[in-house]
């Protein structure tokens, strides 16, 4: 965590967030961390991002570091990518649909609740990707009621414009629940189309 946190006071935020847009293929440039595999390459920004738009403490990246605080490899199997506060991130560049709902939902659910059942706190989880799928948004609208939990899978792009129009953590937490209610209040096709505009 000190190698990390170095490396997110040395960081520019527009620099990472032109990352993220590169990822998400708003962006054509060429990466500063191109060496990386782009799903490591979103689970580090992620972690940079958090960390110098609203400071590193509370910050818990899983991703496997090298000494010189570059990620090597991913977190370890049942370890969520990264922990920040009391948000759960998931990050994934599978655009396919069948092997999103596949690979990240179960997952990302089991880590929800028994992180929400350890911290005993109002937890909220994320899944970013370049693009959300149906099938996903009715996962997590189911999870969200079942678990009387805050979850809500959302596109890069959308990520992006939640961490632009938040200038503080609580805002942040504010634009994120706007999302998981419009998950919850608006039918799946509607929310599909509101996160991967």
């Amino acid at each position: 965590s000190n190698i990390l946190s170095k490396e997110i006071q040395n960081c520019d935020l527009s620099v990472l967030i032109d990352e993220l847009k590169i990822l998400s293929d708003s962006n054509n440039g060429i990466s500063k961390y191109e060496s990386l595999s782009e799903p490591l390459r979103l689970e580090y920004i992620l972690a940079l991002i958090f960390g110098k738009k609203f400071g590193s403490e509370g910050l818990c990246s899983n991703l496997i570091y090298n000494e010189n605080g570059l990620p090597i490899s991913y977190a370890p199997g049942g370890k969520g990518d990264l922990i920040y506060k009391d948000f759960l991130i998931e990050a994934t560049m599978i655009k396919n649909k069948n092997q999103q709902l596949n690979a990240e939902t179960t997952s990302i659910a089991r880590h929800s609740k028994e992180l929400q059942e350890k911290q005993k706190i109002e937890q909220r989880t994320m899944l970013i990707a370049p693009v959300i799928h149906w099938d996903v948004a009715l996962f997590f609208k189911f999870c969200s009621k079942e678990f009387d939990s805050k979850l809500a899978p959302i596109s890069i792009d959308a990520f992006l414009k939640l961490i632009e129009n938040s200038p503080t953590l609580e805002k942040f937490k504010q634009n994120f629940d706007g999302v998981v209610n419009k998950l919850l209040s608006h039918n799946s096709d509607d929310y599909i189309d509101y996160v991967n505009r």
